[in-house]
C-alpha cells in the first residue's frame, strides 16, 4: 500500500497512467478508451481524445455521388462549415457535341460571381476572356460528346463571414482531336458563408455517370 508521500510523488496506479502535471501539481491521466489519441489542450493541458476521420483531418470526403440520369441541374447542399478551404471534382460528359458546367456558389446565385478565364483552344491559340456580376463561375467545354471532362475547382475561405470568397477552376478534356485546357480564377463577392454549390448543364444536360466529388480542407496555422 502507497504512502501519502509516494502517491503525491507518482499518483499513477493502473495500467496506461501517465504521470502530468496540472500547473500546481502531479496529477494522474487514466488511460483512454480503444482508438483515442493523447492531444495537447491549453485547458487541461494533456486530453486523451476520439479521433474522427471527417472532423479531425486536414482532408476530409464531404460527398462524393455519380448520378444514374441524366440531369441539368444537381445540388450539394448543407455544406459543414468545419474547413477553410473546398475542392470539387466534377467528372461529367453530354451527349452533345460541347457544353459548359456552371457552378453557383448558394442557390440564390445573384450577380455575386467575378472571374477572369485563360483558354487554350484545340488549335494551340490561348485567349483570355472575363465576367463580371454573373451567377455562376463557368467551367468552359466542361462536357465533351463521348469524353469525359475533368473539372477541379477550389474555394478559399468558403466558411468565412467577413471577406468574400477566392475560387480557382482549371478544365481539362478532348475535343476535336486536340487536348484542350481552361483556367479560371475570380471571387464571390459575398460574406455568407458558403453552405450551397449548385452545378447546371450549360445547354446540353450532364449525362448519367456524372460524379461529384468535395472535400473539406485544413489549413495549418
Amino acid at each position: 500500500m502507497p504512502t501519502q508521500y509516494e502517491i503525491s510523488i507518482n499518483p499513477t496506479s493502473a495500467k496506461g497512467d501517465i504521470l502530468s502535471h496540472d500547473g500546481s501539481s502531479r496529477i494522474r491521466i487514466a488511460t483512454g478508451t480503444n482508438g483515442q489519441i493523447l492531444t495537447a489542450s491549453s485547458s487541461a493541458g494533456l486530453l486523451w481524445k476520439t479521433f474522427s476521420t471527417s472532423a479531425d483531418s486536414d482532408v476530409a470526403l464531404i460527398a462524393d455521388v455519380t448520378t444514374t440520369s441524366s440531369l441539368s441541374i444537381y445540388t450539394i447542399s448543407s455544406i459543414p462549415q468545419t474547413y477553410q478551404d473546398l475542392k470539387l471534382l466534377v467528372i461529367s460528359d453530354s451527349s452533345a457535341d460541347t457544353g459548359s458546367i456552371r457552378v453557383s456558389l448558394e442557390s440564390t446565385q445573384g450577380t455575386n460571381h467575378h472571374e477572369v478565364q485563360v483558354r487554350q483552344a484545340n488549335n494551340g491559340t490561348v485567349s483570355a476572356t472575363y465576367a463580371t456580376g454573373v451567377s455562376y463561375f463557368n467551367l468552359d467545354s466542361g462536357m465533351q460528346n463521348l469524353v469525359k471532362a475533368f473539372n477541379d475547382v477550389d474555394i478559399f475561405d468558403y466558411a468565412s463571414t467577413d471577406k468574400f470568397k477566392t475560387v480557382l477552376h482549371r478544365t481539362g478534356n478532348y475535343l476535336e482531336g486536340y487536348g484542350t485546357n481552361h483556367y479560371g480564377s475570380g471571387y464571390y463577392a459575398n460574406t455568407t458563408a458558403v453552405s450551397t454549390i449548385v452545378l447546371r448543364g450549360n445547354g446540353p444536360t450532364m449525362d448519367s455517370g456524372a460524379r461529384f466529388i468535395l472535400y473539406g480542407i485544413k489549413r495549418s496555422s
